[in-house]
């Protein structure tokens, strides 16, 4: 009978290791299918026959899964005037929406100047004062007294409740008012398409918004508190939105930009956007086939919201929503679903709310197909923009003389004979060419430097993050790399086209099994508005034009003060370099998932996760630690795995011993950001029932067999 319980409780044990093991495959697995196709929300009858149109809208989502959609609508069937209509969304048991009746919420004023349209909303929650009374919610909207889609201008409404009624801020519309360009007697399109998000869920605003203008077709952004209606202040001046990073529908770069909707992401500090992809169909309707899913990363010298939106960003592609993925002719006048502040509740999958139109010979028939339809794109938030983020920022101090500042790094391994050449991570902050003079040496006093030429036999190759050639350029006059504006990406050095730089009078012996430092050097008396991140340097193998990365030589994640320097040689003048770690949050997660490994769980560890548990709190507080611990980058550092080959029983086993702590502290296993996913306590309970159940059927069948 002993031996039978002892199996029993070796059983159960064993179950509960498979569902601590099951638990942490749950969390760590951050990636999942798109859905196929596009789904349907609702609509006026039949799209195409029935004269009525949906399109442009904006979403709320509130914490019970209730939603509050704004759409641009009409009133009468066959007569375009645009109407703000409103639909709330009651979550279904199995995921679906049950959407009510439509409510016009926003019409068109007589004599004003929104006369014609009322159209484009964007909504969000938080404290407004208008003519002495707080409002709870606000819509920027498009309007216009034209009607040939011209002269449009952005006004403000507020509400109590997210169905109404909505009052117009007449006292500050149109908001944002369009005079046109002065002396220019073509069609301009003007302002429109707004989107709201709010900084910090009270009354301050990041305010943006399409410009068709003689200059081109853009976004324009600006900060402001709208808390007090009557009289707001703004906090950052209009400034254009850049196009980097943004891709046609043929894989070009883009430089239009317009219809955008953004949504800020509180766990990354990224900004995630949707805008109409161009070039446009050219048959009816004539809108965007593409819709362009993207986002941009926190910018280092402005980590607030938005300000990635002011600097030079580069915009990240996460995926291109045409037809053959979301089964519409037409994909246009895109809304992300978003919490009531414009935020996303959901970081790691976000939903499209998209705009479709029938292709149709006729244009009203084109424009009566105008519906509604959901598409859910999963996102990744810790891809490997790691390599970047986590590592060095370095900027130069200008000088009257001209000197030579320097800034060295240190690698983790000295070897670096792998491969024929070096990769770089590496961004320019700067909407200019840069130049950047790289050099290696074997001691303090042997350098070898990368060098181009003009008859182009050496030359820098600048890739870009997934590796492909995006093109070569270099200084003429110095050989310095030229890093092109806004390059986010790889730069690799070949291995054959290094120089021995003669201005160093000890040259030593160079090799590459034996690597003291990498340097970047710039003259400071020219070159001193330089810019720029560093990352992980790899060795790598670079064929026609192909980069295969073969082994790390430094990890940006280990980047600290003890390898990196900018005052380490008397002719280098290293006071006027200045750097900074991108992320010192990084280092200190690393230190906790290492003691998480090493903790023992048979022990009396009480003291132990007293103590992590304290750490745990104190990164989290600053926002950025579920994104590091889901990122397996994190396992791989703290489990010594410098190939990043993903660690997984290095995940699966930290994820357990998470569960042990927070049950041991809390008795609960759903606390501190959703680490232990329950989803499949059901299954494991049902398999260790069956299991107890066959083998109490085991030991009545030996008793009775004796």
């Amino acid at each position: 009978m002993k031996k039978i319980l002892l199996t029993l409780l070796g059983l159960s044990l064993l179950a509960g290791n498979l569902l601590y093991l099951s638990n942490a495959n749950k969390n760590i697995s951050i990636s999942k299918a798109d859905s196929t196709q596009a789904e349907l929300l609702f609509g006026h009858g039949t799209a195409g026959v029935d004269e009525f149109y949906n399109y442009c809208p904006s979403i709320m989502e509130e914490s019970d899964g209730t939603r509050h959609i704004y759409y641009c609508t009409n009133r009468d069937a066959g007569d375009v005037t645009d109407y703000v209509g409103y639909r709330k969304g009651t979550l279904q048991n199995d995921g679906s929406y049950s959407w009510s009746s439509e409510t016009l919420v926003l019409s068109p004023t007589s004599g004003m100047w929104d006369s014609r349209h009322t159209c484009d909303p964007s909504v969000i929650k938080g404290s407004f004062n208008y003519l002495s009374h707080n409002y709870s919610y606000l819509m920027a909207y498009l309007g216009c007294i034209t009607s040939d889609n011209s002269n449009n201008e952005v006004g403000l409404a507020v509400s109590d409740n997210p169905i109404g009624p909505w009052t117009k801020v007449d006292s500050l519309n149109p908001f944002a008012h369009f005079t046109g360009t002065s002396g220019y007697e073509g069609w301009e399109w003007g302002y429109g398409q707004p989107s709201l998000i709010s900084i910090d869920k009270a009354g301050k605003v990041l305010f943006t918004f399409t410009a068709g203008e003689k200059s081109g077709t853009h976004v324009y952004v600006e900060k402001w508190d709208l808390s007090n209606l009557n009289s707001p202040s703004q906090l950052a001046s209009r400034k254009q939105v850049g196009f980097t990073g943004l891709t046609k529908v043929d894989g070009s770069g883009d430089s239009v930009l317009n219809n955008v909707d953004f949504a800020y992401d509180e766990a990354s500090g990224r900004i995630y956007g949707i805008r109409d992809n161009h070039p446009s169909a050219t048959a009816y309707p004539e809108v965007a086939t593409a819709a362009q899913l993207f986002y941009v990363e926190p910018h280092n010298s402005d980590k607030s919201i938005g300000g990635n939106l002011f600097k030079y960003a580069t915009f990240k592609v996460i995926k291109d929503i045409n037809q053959s993925v979301s089964g519409l002719a037409r994909n246009h006048n895109c809304g992300l679903v978003r919490d009531e502040y414009g935020h996303l509740n959901n970081p790691s999958q976000i939903e499209v709310v998209i705009t479709d139109g029938i292709e149709n010979s006729n244009w009203w028939s084109a424009l009566a197909s105008y519906r509604l339809y959901s598409y859910k794109v999963d996102i990744n938030r810790t891809t490997n923009d790691y390599t970047i983020d986590v590592g060095a920022n370095i900027t130069y101090t200008q000088t009257s003389t001209d000197y030579l500042a320097t800034f060295r790094m240190l690698p983790n391994d000295n070897n670096w004979s792998s491969g024929n050449a070096i990769a770089l991570r590496i961004r320019n902050n700067t909407g200019i060419d840069t130049p950047i003079r790289m050099a290696f040496n074997c001691t303090n006093d042997s350098r070898n430097r990368v060098i181009s030429n003009t008859d182009e036999s050496k030359k820098y190759y600048l890739l870009s993050k997934e590796g492909t050639l995006s093109e070569y350029a270099y200084r003429t006059w110095d050989g310095d790399v030229w890093l092109k504006p806004n390059f986010d990406g790889w730069l690799i050095m070949k291995k054959d086209d290094q120089v021995t730089d003669t201005s160093y009078t000890n040259q030593g012996t160079f090799s590459w099994n034996s690597i003291y430092a990498m340097y970047f050097t710039i003259q400071t008396q020219y070159d001193s508005y330089a810019n720029y991140d560093v990352g992980d340097i790899y060795c790598c193998n670079f064929i026609s034009n192909q980069m295969k990365l073969v082994k790390p030589v430094l990890q940006c994640g280990l980047v600290d003060a003890s390898n990196t320097s900018n005052n380490f040689a008397k002719d280098y003048y290293g006071e006027y370099v200045n750097i900074s770690r991108n992320n010192s949050t990084f280092i200190l997660v690393v230190n906790f998932i290492d003691q998480l490994i090493n903790v023992n769980t048979c022990g009396d560890t009480s003291s132990i996760y007293a103590t992590l548990l304290s750490q745990y709190n104190s990164l989290h507080n600053n926002g950025l630690f579920l994104s590091y611990f889901e990122n397996a980058v994190i396992y791989d550092y703290a489990y010594g795995d410098t190939s990043h080959s993903g660690g997984l029983s290095s995940q699966y086993m930290a994820s357990a011993k998470w569960a042990e702590i927070v049950r041991r502290n809390t008795n609960q296993y759903s606390n501190y950001m959703n680490f232990i996913n329950n989803s499949y306590t059901p299954i494991l309970l049902v398999v260790i029932a069956f299991i107890i159940c066959s083998s109490l059927g085991l030991f009545i069948f030996i008793k009775k067999r004796h």
